[in-house]
Formats: structure tokens, C-alpha cells, sequence
């Protein structure tokens, strides 16, 4: 009897240091930040990226505030700030002629946070629903005749920040000069139809391969090194690179060859 006795003390025992040990899991847990932190942090991170990030705010902007916020998802919030630009237009408007007015503008900014993750992402970020303002102002150079030779010249272009902002201006590049920079004497010796097939960046070598039209009807050395030069100067601008290998479908020997 004494021993039935003993199981039976034995078995609540054991119930109760496993209710008490589940009480302190539930009570002591790491459960994150309350939603009214998230949100604030998120606010934040969002006015941040804003200030230090936003081509058009950076140019002129001022008197940036919080208009609204709603939760998109877990760990995601879309918020719409309100800003004012000291000129008309959107982005760097550096070198443009611009209307001295004040312009208000609403930037919707989408922000999200993975369970674990330290830091807020900017996922999207457009104003007045119609500019992008994740993109960057980056230079492609391409070909132009100054004193009676051809030369590499920088032109300036806002492109995209998803992906790689370096490939991107590479595409950019192989789109070659707009009309109006055509009728300006500016031209790429790049020919038509060149599609970037690998890209890689690594240790500050970017390697790019481009599809077999790049040394097809290639004639003369000044048309080679002006190609080489349009691509290496193009992407040496940025500081994740200070090398490129340039290859055609994947070969790097025997390529563009005068």
C-alpha cells in the first residue's frame, strides 16, 4: 500500500514540475517586440531610408511626416509619408531646367521585417504613384567625336536598385543613347541586339559575358577598344568594382579581335 502510495506522490510530482516548468516557458519566452514597437520601428526605418535613400527627397526635400500606416502582412507595414520638393520633378534633377515652386508629394513606402531578422527591408518606395525612387543616377558612357576624336563620354541615367544596380546600368548601356543624344552626336559602338547571357561580381572582379552578336562584324581596333572601353568605364564607376573580364559566350580568349 505504502508503495501504490509512493508511485502516486511520485507521478504528481512529476506533473507539477512540468505544469510549473510550462508556467515559466509561457511567461519568460522571448514572445518579440508588442505591436505598437513594430510599428514605431517600422515608421522609422521607413523615414530613414526616406532621408537617406529617396532620389527626390534628397535633391530638395523637406518637411517629411508620417501621413498613414496599415499592416500589409506579418512583419510588413505599407506607410505613406508626405514631403515637399523645393522644385518640381522627381529625382536627381541636377542639370535640368526646373520650376522654383514648392510641390507637395505622398511617397508610399512598403517595409518589411523576417521573424529573425535585424534589420527592416524597403521593398518598395514610389512617389506620387508614378516614380520609382529605388533607382540610382549612374553614368554610361558612350561614344561621341570631341576634336576630331572618338571619345568615351559619361551620360546620366536613373536605373533600378533591385538586383544588381551594376548590371542594370550595363543594360541600360546596351539600350545605347536615347533620340536625343543621338542628334547630339552620341552613339555606342556596342552593336544592336547584345544581351548580357552570365554576370557576376566577385572580390571586385565583375565578370560579363555577352551573347555572340557582341563579335560579329566587328571591324577595327578603334571599334574594339571603344567597345571595351564603353563597358569597362561603365561599370568601373561603381565601388564594388575595380576589374572587368569581358567575355562572349563565355569565351575570354580570342574575343573581339580587330
Amino acid at each position: 500500500m505504502k508503495q501504490i502510495e509512493k508511485s502516486i506522490l511520485a507521478v504528481l510530482l512529476i506533473l507539477l514540475v512540468a505544469v510549473v516548468a510550462g508556467a515559466a516557458f509561457f511567461l519568460f519566452r522571448d514572445t518579440g517586440p508588442a505591436p505598437d514597437e513594430l510599428k514605431e520601428a517600422a515608421i522609422e526605418a521607413g523615414e530613414t531610408w526616406i532621408r537617406n535613400n529617396s532620389p527626390t527627397f534628397l535633391y530638395d526635400g523637406m518637411n517629411l511626416e508620417l501621413q498613414k500606416i496599415e499592416q500589409a502582412g506579418s512583419g510588413r507595414y505599407k506607410i505613406i509619408y508626405r514631403f515637399e520638393s523645393r522644385h518640381s520633378g522627381y529625382g536627381d534633377r541636377e542639370g535640368k531646367m526646373l520650376a522654383q515652386v514648392i510641390t507637395p508629394h505622398t511617397i508610399e513606402v512598403q517595409v518589411e521585417k523576417a521573424k529573425n531578422a535585424r534589420t527592416w527591408q524597403i521593398t518598395r518606395a514610389v512617389t506620387d504613384g508614378v516614380f520609382n525612387e529605388k533607382t540610382r543616377k549612374v553614368d554610361l558612357y558612350f561614344m561621341r567625336v570631341e576634336e576630331g576624336q572618338e571619345e568615351a563620354v559619361p551620360r546620366s541615367r536613373e536605373v533600378q536598385l533591385e538586383d544588381s544596380v551594376e548590371r542594370n546600368a550595363l543594360e541600360a548601356l546596351l539600350a545605347g543613347p536615347s533620340q536625343n543624344e543621338r542628334e547630339q552626336g552620341y552613339f555606342s559602338s556596342i552593336p544592336g541586339g547584345v544581351e548580357i547571357e552570365e554576370f557576376d561580381i566577385e572580390e571586385g572582379k565583375a565578370y560579363v559575358s555577352f551573347s555572340a552578336e557582341l563579335d560579329e562584324n566587328v571591324a577595327g581596333s578603334a571599334t574594339v577598344l571603344a567597345i571595351r572601353k564603353q563597358v569597362k568605364l561603365t561599370l568601373s564607376q561603381f565601388e564594388t568594382v575595380d576589374r572587368v573580364e569581358i567575355a562572349v559566350a563565355g569565351e575570354t580568349e580570342g574575343i573581339l579581335q580587330p
